[in-house]
This record gives structure tokens, sequence and C-alpha cells, in this order.
């Protein structure tokens, strides 16, 4: 079983009483694991300032499987307070995406590349998927919108969001409109496709644009079981990459796909990522910056894994 790609954007809205906007605390975790579980989010209310985004989605996963109670009530608070948070964010559909396939994605053309230099050199950080977006765009306000790795569910849009699940998809729809965008026709996901969300989210006093990807793996302890889910995880990391340059997204946040209850073993999630960020179609300057946010609070290991391979890559 493996886990499809995702990916959105997004731009912080300025509505709202400043004293009301408090940074939320993180809610995600990279990993889907049992024994790690992200602190809750600070509550939100109608004055707080949401960010509006478009993210592309894609996955193969049920979603988090454990659930918490005080996430289970930002949830439905969530849902109560974006229909007044939305009107202040006019140029966003939040219930606009597209479906893509990496069969019909046309490959990248070298004549198309915006050559940005001297080139993107991978970053690692243990952060929040959406905090890490917040944080890039704050250091390169004029690289335009940041693409966002989503690991997305396969089978039910958001996860288990409704029900407080503590998991990276769940943690973004919980400070997001993500849900929105997650349309029933799209499920179950296949495997090799993708959608292209519209969201608002995360509260914040300036107004910033940002540009998620999402990415998955597969379900196999250690390394990979069978060559073909190597092979289909390295397609849903081509797709991902594709949809964002293809899209002018010169700002990416990654992530560790499937790792943790998914159970993908992160040096192969790592080693793949190293071999497609390492072809020719992704070479010449598509990136200013490529970050993985890869949030390891409990020290399980995955942040010093990607750390190893990918810090430093020159793409």
């Amino acid at each position: 079983m493996s886990r499809q790609t995702n990916l959105f954007e997004f731009a912080f809205s300025s509505s709202g009483s400043r004293n009301s906007q408090r940074k939320p605390q993180d809610t995600q975790t990279t990993q889907r694991s049992s024994s790690s579980q992200p602190t809750a989010p600070s509550q939100l209310s109608s004055s707080s300032s949401f960010s509006s985004s478009s993210t592309t989605s894609r996955s193969q996963s049920r979603g988090g499987d454990r659930s918490n109670p005080s996430l289970a009530a930002v949830s439905a608070e969530t849902r109560s307070v974006l229909p007044s948070i939305l009107p202040n964010l006019p140029h966003l559909d939040a219930s606009k995406s597209e479906s893509l396939h990496l069969d019909y994605l046309p490959p990248l053309r070298a004549a198309a590349c915006p050559a940005h230099a001297p080139g993107a050199r991978v970053k690692i950080v243990n952060a929040d998927t959406l905090n890490a977006a917040i944080d890039l765009a704050a250091q390169r306000p004029d690289g335009g919108r940041v693409a966002v790795l989503n690991m997305a569910s396969d089978i039910h849009a958001g996860g288990g969001w409704l029900k407080g699940a503590v998991a990276q998809e769940e943690a973004i729809c919980y400070r997001s409109s993500l849900y929105l965008s997650l349309h029933k026709r799209y499920y179950p996901f296949k495997r090799r496709g993708g959608v292209v969300l519209s969201v608002a989210a995360v509260r914040r006093p300036e107004l910033r644009k940002t540009q998620v990807v999402t990415a998955s793996g597969t379900e196999e302890a250690y390394e990979f079981a069978k060559a073909g889910d190597r092979a289909v995880t390295l397609d849903k990391m081509r797709l991902c990459l594709r949809m964002a340059a293809s899209r002018g997204h010169s700002l990416l946040v990654l992530g560790a796909l499937g790792c943790g209850a998914f159970r993908n073993p992160p040096e192969e999630v790592a080693r793949c990522w190293l071999q497609v960020l390492g072809e020719a179609e992704f070479a010449g300057g598509w990136w200013r910056e490529v970050w993985f946010a890869v949030y390891d609070r409990k020290n399980e290991g995955n942040f010093e894994v990607f750390e190893e391979y990918l810090s430093g890559v020159q793409v």
C-alpha cells in the first residue's frame, strides 16, 4: 500500500485583530506513529486570520488511526469558522482543484527552465510542514508561491481529521480549508495521480502566498519488499516535482514520504528523493529553495536520516 502526491499553495490573510492572531502550535507529525502525538493547536475564532492556498493532493493511506478529542473539537471549529474567513480572500476559490496523472503531465522541458542561479541546496528542517512553509515564505518574500508536500489519504478526504486523528494531512486540515478541495470524486486515488487544490489556511498577520507539494510512500518496513513499490514511490516524487515546476513554483517544502505508521524505510525514501532530484529532467535551476520538513518530535531518527542523505545537495 502506498500514499499519493498532493500539492497546495496558501496565502496569509490579514483579517481580524492582531491580538487574536497567535501563531498556532505545531499539530503535524511527519510520521504516523502511535507513540507520537502533537500538541493541539490554539483554537480558531471568527477573528482569526487564515491564509489562502492552492494544493495538489494525492495519496494511498487510510489517514491517521489515532484520535484526540481536543483535535476533533478543533476540526469542528475550523469548519464553523471558515465560512466567515473565506469572504476576506476574494481571489481564492477554496473548492477549486485539479486532478493530474503522471502519464498525462508531460516531462519538464529544459527550454522552459527559469535557470535560477546558483540553484537550490537542499535544507532539512525539524518542523511542522506549514510552519516550515511560513518560514520559507518569510525568508524569500520575492520567491513567489511555496510548494508544500502533503502526505494525504487515498481513501478518506483529509484522512481522519474529523475525528481528531494525528498525522500530517490532518494537521494541515486543522489549520486550513484543505478539506474543501478534497472532492469525493477523487477517491480512491490512483497510484500515479495527483490533485491540485485551492486552500485557505494558517492564521497570520501578513498576506503571503505559498505552494504546497505532497508525496507519499509505501507501507513496508526496512526496505521496499517489492521492486514495484520503489518504482511507484519514485513516480510519485517525479509527479510532485513536475507539478510544482510546471506551475512556476520555485520554493518547495517536501517531506519524509510515507515514513512512520506506513512504515516506509526512511533510508530508502531519502535515497529515492536523492535519485529523483538528481535526474536530468529536474536539473538546470527549477527552484530557488528546496526544504524538507521532517518533524521528528520523538527523536525516532527520520530527521537524521534525511540530514545524512540530502542536506546540502544542490538541485
